[in-house]
């Protein structure tokens, strides 16, 4: 398994607490970005399972093969939500 820690100044502790974090892994061709997939995903992207979790100033992304080798290079897409308080 593979694992990329990002840098996140701005999820903060109100994105943390009341908002929402949306992280999405884009694939490659050879003209740019094909496409974007949620992440967790319904199945395998290209052969890789990624996962996500995240904390106040960071993303985490993790990537796992049934062969043990890791993507190349990726571009992720992340979104920061925020919202009113509901607790």
């Amino acid at each position: 398994m593979f694992e990329q820690t990002i840098s996140i100044p701005e999820l903060n502790d109100v994105v943390f607490e009341d908002g929402h974090v949306s992280v999405s892994i884009g694939t490659r061709a050879s003209d740019g970005i094909q496409e974007f997939t949620n992440i967790p995903s319904p199945g395998p992207i290209g052969g890789f399972t990624y996962g996500v979790r995240y904390g106040i100033g960071r993303v985490i992304i993790t990537v796992s093969s049934p062969s043990g080798t890791v993507p190349g290079a990726q571009v992720a897409k992340i979104v920061l939500t925020t919202a009113d308080i509901g607790n």
